[in-house]
C-alpha cells in the first residue's frame, strides 16, 4: 500500500494491545472475520455477537475466514480527535473542567485541541504522556492484528465505513438478523442507536475545529496520518487495487 515506513514505525509501541477477530458463518456457511478495537465500534459488535451469535462465532487473534476479513473504519482525523477525548488522560486531567457544560465552550476546549495536535505534529506521540491506545492509527493496528496469519490474502480485506454504515448491514448485522426469531429492543438497539463515549455537542466541536483549523488538519494528513489516508484510499478504491497488485 505504499506505506511511509518511517510514520509507520513511530506510532508502534511495546505495549500494543492483541486485538482479536471474531469469526462467523452466514447462511451459506461461508466464514468471515471482523477485526475488534478500540474505536472501531468493538463494545457494539462484541455484544451483538456473545449475546446473539455465539454458537455460529468464534474468537482469535488472527483471522480464521475463509471468505472476507472486515475492518472497520472512521475517518483518521476524526479517529484521532475522538480518541483523545475518549482517553485516559482527558478523563483523568481535563473531562472536569468541562463536565455539566450545556453551554456554547467551543472557545474553551479549542486550546486544548490545538495543544493536543501540536503534540502529535511534533512526531514520537507514543511516548507523549496524552497517548493511549484509543489513539493508534488503524493500519498498525491491522499490521499487528495480521502478524500472526501465516498467509496474508490481500483480496480478503473488505473495509467497513462506520460513518456510513453502508455495507455494515449486509455484511455483518444480516447473518444475525436471520437467525433471530424474535428481535429484542436491546438487539435493535446494539445496530441502530450511534455509539460514542462523547456526546453529540464535542462531536459538533470536532468537526467545527476542523474546518477552522484546516492547515493543522492538512499537516495531520501528511504527516502523522499518511499511512491512515493510504490505507482508506484502499478500502474506498479496494476492487480496483486488489486487481492492480493481483494482475499487475
Amino acid at each position: 500500500m505504499e506505506f511511509d515506513k518511517h510514520i509507520q514505525n513511530s506510532w508502534k509501541s511495546t505495549i500494543l494491545d492483541k486485538n482479536e477477530w471474531i469469526n462467523f458463518q452466514n447462511e451459506e456457511n461461508t466464514t468471515h472475520s471482523l477485526l475488534l478495537y478500540r474505536k472501531g465500534n468493538h463494545t457494539a459488535f462484541s455484544n451483538l455477537f456473545d449475546s446473539y451469535y455465539s454458537s455460529n462465532s468464534n474468537r482469535s487473534f488472527a483471522p480464521m475466514g475463509n471468505a472476507n476479513w472486515y475492518i472497520p473504519y472512521k475517518d483518521p482525523v476524526d479517529k484521532l480527535l475522538g480518541g483523545y477525548l475518549s482517553s485516559q488522560y482527558w478523563a483523568e486531567e481535563d473531562h472536569q473542567k468541562f463536565k455539566g457544560k450545556r453551554h456554547d465552550f467551543y472557545d474553551e476546549l479549542e486550546p486544548y485541541l490545538i495543544d493536543f495536535i501540536n503534540d502529535v505534529l511534533k512526531g514520537d506521540f507514543i511516548n507523549s504522556k496524552r497517548y493511549d491506545m484509543h489513539m493508534t492509527p488503524l493500519s498498525v493496528l491491522l499490521e499487528e492484528a495480521l502478524i500472526d496469519r501465516p498467509k496474508f490474502l490481500l483480496s480478503r480485506l473488505v473495509g467497513l465505513d462506520l460513518d456510513t454504515q453502508r455495507d455494515i448491514w449486509s455484511c455483518v448485522y444480516a447473518p444475525v438478523i436471520q437467525k433471530q426469531d424474535n428481535m429484542s429492543e436491546e438487539f435493535l438497539r446494539l445496530f441502530t442507536v450511534r455509539r460514542s463515549p462523547y456526546n453529540d455537542q464535542l462531536r459538533y466541536y470536532i468537526s467545527k475545529f476542523k474546518y477552522i483549523h484546516i492547515q493543522k488538519i492538512k499537516e495531520l494528513v501528511d504527516g502523522p496520518l499518511y499511512n491512515e489516508y493510504k490505507l482508506l484510499d484502499f478500502f474506498k478504491h479496494q476492487t480496483y487495487y486488489k486487481n492492480k497488485m493481483i494482475n499487475g
